[in-house]
């Protein structure tokens, strides 16, 4: 890897502990007295739902990044699809 991806790489993950604690606190501040439920139902739903994904693609054949590429794709595209008919439906 050459240095320069690294220090890019670093910047970003430096820059994202900064950012993503604190938007998902203002993501819950309207919920009030739920906010720790809230926010621990969101902890559950994006680590389960990514230690399910991993386990799914350790089935993959791994000879080919194909199926990797599949799943990066359907995955954002079914949470897409089940918030335009969940999420939206209900408000």
């Amino acid at each position: 890897m050459k240095p320069i991806s690294k220090v890019s790489i670093f910047i970003f993950l430096f820059g994202g502990t900064l950012i993503w604690p604190n938007s998902f606190a203002g993501a819950f501040a309207p919920f009030g007295k739920i906010a720790g439920y809230a926010g621990a139902l969101y902890s559950f739903m994006q680590l389960g739902g990514g230690a399910g994904l991993g386990w799914l693609s350790s089935f993959l054949p791994s000879s080919s990044p194909v199926a990797m590429a599949i799943i990066l794709i359907t995955a954002p595209a079914l949470a897409w699809l089940c918030f335009e008919k969940i999420v939206q439906r209900a408000s």
